[in-house]
């Protein structure tokens, strides 16, 4: 899945807080952690998660929690946040760092919950996962080696090759 998509705007309530958590993974060159492709060597890389906390209500907010879940673990980021204060339209963003093995099979989840406090009215929360897939590619397959011939013997070769639905290789 790709960054997650934005919250629809809910109906205007004055002095409704409205936050909305966004999160966007990426290596060090840019690109988007599921498009980051399979290895066989140089498996380790460090990957940066963006959360971005965004104040759409119509009234001025505290973040008072941001809550992140990977896994079993769960870490508060609260003190990461900077402004915690929001006023209308403005957003605040936290960064962490993770290294990956883009070489092992894997599913890793990442959830963020944001609540936040407006100085009247009801409090508010907002949460976005992220879903970092690894899927390692096939190797190729190699020639069969030669058996020794033996008089008489049946002898069978099977070579198997990789091919998506519009025949390209699956390995290239």
């Amino acid at each position: 899945p790709s960054p997650s998509s934005p919250p629809s705007p809910a109906p205007s309530v004055p002095g409704q807080c409205l936050v909305a958590v966004t999160i966007t993974c990426m290596d060090a060159d840019g690109v988007d952690c599921n498009a980051i492709p399979p290895r066989e060597t140089d498996c380790f890389e460090e990957i940066t998660y963006m959360y971005n906390l965004e104040n759409i209500g119509d009234n001025s907010m505290d973040i008072t929690e941001v809550l992140r879940t990977r896994g079993t673990d769960t870490a508060d980021l609260i003190s990461l946040v900077d402004p915690t204060t929001l006023a209308v339209g403005e957003s605040a963003k936290v960064t962490e760092t993770e290294t990956v093995n883009f070489c092992t099979d894997g599913t890793f989840e990442t959830t963020i919950t944001a609540k936040a406090d407006p100085p009247q009215g009801v409090p508010c929360e907002d949460t976005a996962t992220y879903v970092l897939t690894v899927e390692s590619s096939p190797s190729p397959s190699s020639p069969p080696s030669p058996a020794p011939s033996v008089p008489g013997q049946c002898l069978v070769a099977v070579t198997i090759t990789c091919m998506d639905a519009d025949g390209v290789d699956c390995n290239a």
